[in-house]
């Protein structure tokens, strides 16, 4: 049903008789806010205006083309992602290519730019961190009193894991615990550290600095 009220969305937006319509669905293994941030990144990497955003989705146009990008999470965890394109003319299929080129690679080429959550480099208030993901687990390497790491798992917009920082030279700050959270633009996040006894703790915050 959320298909074809949609499909009748972008049909209705076009404000054309008997439009063509491109639909593409596949599923992924990405979290809502990663999803909607990708299908941002996508649509106006390709020079997409968007027109709105509600709730799962985002709605653009680029002319000739109507372009939605519905993020649907399954039961078995996973996200279901639709692509559809509806226009009376043009390489539909094509442009369906392109977008979803653009959501499994996101930041890569144009010059729309921007990271995918918890990947490529962000700036922090401490140092920067390169971040590098396999499904939902994250890993991070950083310069802060020598070479540091940390590993977490990502729920949501939420990255929960462990710092690793050897070379400090208090040990009650060379392991510990951090907390981020990805905000609404997707490009940044706000998080907190505590040491490894949990007395004492500060804000690492971050925004992306190159995907």
């Amino acid at each position: 049903m959320l298909v074809a009220a949609t499909l009748l969305a972008v049909t209705a937006a076009l404000g054309q008789p008997s439009p063509i319509v491109s639909r593409y669905v596949d599923n992924e293994r990405w979290s809502m806010p990663d999803c909607l941030a990708r299908a941002k990144w996508a649509l106006e990497t390709e020079g997409y205006s968007i027109r709105w955003t509600a709730g799962d989705i985002h709605r653009a146009d680029k002319a000739p083309y109507t372009a939605l990008i519905l993020c649907d999470p399954t039961p078995e965890g996973l996200m279901r992602v639709n692509v559809i394109i509806a226009a009376t003319g043009g390489n539909l299929e094509a442009e369906n290519n392109r977008l979803w080129t653009r959501l499994r690679n996101p930041g890569t080429s144009g010059t729309g730019g921007g990271c995918s959550p918890f990947e490529g480099v962000w700036t922090t208030n401490y140092t920067p961190i390169t971040f590098r993901r396999t499904g939902n687990t994250i890993t991070g390497s950083y310069e802060y009193q020598g070479a540091s790491s940390l590993r977490g798992t990502l729920t949501g917009g939420v990255l929960e894991g462990e710092y690793s920082q050897p070379s400090y030279p208090d040990p009650l700050y060379q392991r510990g615990r951090f907390r981020f959270e990805l905000n609404s633009d997707g490009q940044s996040f706000t998080g907190t550290w505590w040491n490894a006894n949990g007395t004492s703790s500060g804000g690492w915050n971050g925004r992306c600095q190159t995907p």
